[in-house]
């Protein structure tokens, strides 16, 4: 894979350029490439300790998703779980709130995106557990369940021990009452997810 070149290169007045428009001309595709060079560094940083190197590496993905108009609702999770690999919290969040104002101007405009529900999924149905194809959730909330879903990719590559405890109890409160807005398998799912951050209290 190009990522995987990219990754083990590390950066280059080539790489950078292409780490840098990656997401600015190729939207979901390239926010989609910058989140494998993230998933890349994670992989090494789990075998040995995170070099200068890739944090470098995954502060240039970072700051490049950062630099680029993210329409798609696909692009901006991915922005969220790859600032979340860099243990950035105040932007995950800043990423749900900008996903959650993309979500109301499309239903007040009676939008519907390209792909319809296989949006929230990023062009289709990879995310969701595969029990919950075959059960029908009539109270169900997709826009939530997409927020949800959201947070728990980001804290799935979230450097835990790196985050502060106000940081830890700001995602927790964030998920917590995502996981009430829709039905009891959204609620499940996002307690599983609390637990993991430490919110014991929020997930019971």
């Amino acid at each position: 894979l190009l990522s995987d070149t990219v990754a083990r290169i590390g950066l280059h007045p080539l790489t950078s350029q292409l780490i840098t428009t990656a997401a600015r001309h190729y939207s979901d595709s390239g926010a989609q490439f910058l989140q494998q060079i993230a998933d890349f560094i994670g992989r090494e940083a789990a075998h040995s300790e995170p070099t200068g190197r890739h944090k470098r590496l995954l502060d240039r993905c970072v700051a490049a998703l950062r630099s680029s108009v993210l329409i798609g609702l696909h692009s901006r999770r991915i922005a969220a779980t790859v600032m979340a690999q860099a243990g950035l919290v105040e932007d995950v969040l800043e990423q749900l709130s900008i996903i959650a104002t993309i979500q109301d101007a499309h239903r007040e405009t009676g939008h519907v995106p390209r792909g319809g529900s296989s949006q929230y999924l990023g062009g289709g149905r990879e995310g969701e557990n595969p029990l919950l194809r075959q059960v029908t959730r009539p109270r169900a909330n997709a826009d939530v369940d997409f927020q949800v879903y959201t947070l728990q990719n980001a804290a799935k590559v979230l450097p835990i021990q790196r985050i502060s405890p106000m940081q830890r109890v700001a995602l927790s409160n964030s998920l917590a009452d995502l996981g009430l807005r829709s039905d009891g398998w959204t609620a499940a799912s996002a307690a599983a997810t609390l637990i993991r951050l430490g919110g014991i209290e929020d997930a019971i």
